[in-house]
């Protein structure tokens, strides 16, 4: 198949249902190496990528998509095909993919696997549509960032800015312990009108035993 491509690189040498034919018997993994070798740039392929993108498309699975180095390439696979959308998938992507990404996912499962990646990177007015559109998925994934120390710090102001829309959700349902709480806190401001942190965590840490199921109040 690579043979074919480089001798026949002159776009009017190159038999296109020729090409077809071959590419539909690859291997996943000789699906990626072509895919990758039309991706490079001066192998005056111009009038093959599209079809090359259109037939991996029609037969990517997971392998695929994994095993395409180049990130337009795994973008376009991946927004023609969101059921493949996976945290491997999208794990070294920036934040403006990751925006489109989340734009034509469908599933639960697609956009919580992006919003988790997401909040590691700046997506600038991307992350006020992801705390629209999810708020449940993005709050849960920026706690889980913020008790790791990964949150992206332009990610701060728009949790904050979307408090009351998210203190609706409960977010403590997911703390598993006082450091979550303060976590929590600190991510929707509540600091600057509740409660002094610094001064309030003695009385916080006496009374943990005593919460229990009043927790969220």
């Amino acid at each position: 198949m690579l043979r074919l491509l480089h001798m026949k690189g002159s776009d009017s040498a190159v038999d296109v249902s020729e090409i077809e034919q071959r590419f539909g018997r690859l291997s996943a993994a000789e699906v990626a190496e072509v895919v990758n070798f039309a991706s490079a740039s001066g192998n005056r392929l111009d009038r093959l990528r599209d079809p090359i993108v259109g037939w991996t498309v029609a037969r990517a699975d997971g392998e695929i998509v994994n095993s395409v180095a180049t990130t337009p390439f795994r973008m376009r696979i991946l927004i023609a095909r969101p059921d493949l959308i996976t945290a491997r998938a999208v794990a070294d992507l920036p934040g403006p993919d990751l925006s489109r990404l989340f734009a034509v996912s469908r599933t639960s499962e697609a956009m919580a696997t992006i919003i988790n990646v997401a909040v590691r990177r700046d997506l600038g007015e991307g992350a006020v549509e992801i705390l629209k559109r999810a708020p449940e998925f993005a709050i849960r994934s920026a706690i889980d960032a913020a008790r790791k120390g990964e949150l992206h710090q332009s990610w701060r102001r728009p949790v904050a800015n979307s408090r009351n829309a998210l203190l609706d959700l409960d977010p403590l349902q997911h703390a598993a312990g006082l450091a979550d709480v303060l976590t929590i806190a600190r991510l929707t401001n509540l600091e600057h009108s509740v409660f002094t942190l610094g001064r309030s965590s003695e009385n916080w840490s006496t009374r943990w035993n005593s919460l229990q199921r009043d927790v969220p109040e």
